[in-house]
């Protein structure tokens, strides 16, 4: 993680807002802070999911084949960039097992890592054809736009992620021109889509 502003702290949430969100049946979604229960269990299967080229290819932060972090050290950051008021995960849980995550970043995050200025979400659930993923989504989306007070919310998502794609049209977020877009990593630039939270009704 690159320097951080201590200043940034509290400006964007309080980590009351983060609160656990029924899914419905065995699945729920379970904030990642330092209050959270974090199962001895879900570094394993960070570790152990994330070998998939599908993840990694879309989440390098997850390769951790090819980086020096690993499960423990990426959900620990999680929680410290959660307490710094940086950005907040929520766990993707099926009774108590760890199935996937959403992870918000804050304009104050972004603008030091990514020079992009605005809130960022990203996700990824290891089950396939549930549609928990499409479950999950709509619940953050109210949570930002109603404690949070988020107006605009933006996915970079790699061009031939189809199925991320597919789901953020579900939910109304529509491609926006990524001029001027600073790719740090030398790679391929991402296709960039936003959401107009004000614009939506729930």
């Amino acid at each position: 993680m690159e320097k951080i502003n201590l200043n940034v702290i509290g400006k964007y949430y309080n980590l009351s807002d983060l609160k656990r969100i029924s899914l419905g049946g065995q699945f729920s979604l379970c904030p990642i802070d330092a209050g959270a229960l974090l199962d001895s269990m879900d570094s394993l299967i960070l570790e152990s999911v994330c070998q998939t080229e599908e993840i990694t290819k879309n989440l390098p932060l997850l390769d951790f084949k090819t980086s020096k972090s690993n499960g423990k050290e990426f959900l620990t950051n999680e929680i410290k960039k959660c307490e710094l008021g940086l950005g907040f995960g929520y766990a993707i849980r099926q009774n108590a097992g760890l199935v996937g995550m959403i992870m918000i970043d804050t304009p104050a995050f972004n603008k030091l890592t990514i020079e992009f200025e605005q809130w960022t979400i990203s996700y990824f659930c290891f089950l396939e054809n549930l549609g928990i993923i499409s479950t999950a989504i709509p619940r953050i989306l109210y949570l930002l736009k109603t404690q949070i007070k988020v107006k605009k919310l933006y996915a970079l998502v790699s061009s031939n992620n189809s199925k991320s794609i597919h789901i953020l049209q579900k939910f109304y977020f529509n491609e926006i021109q990524n001029t001027g877009w600073k790719n740090k990593n030398g790679g391929s630039s991402p296709r960039i889509f936003c959401c107009n939270l004000e614009s939506l009704n729930f």
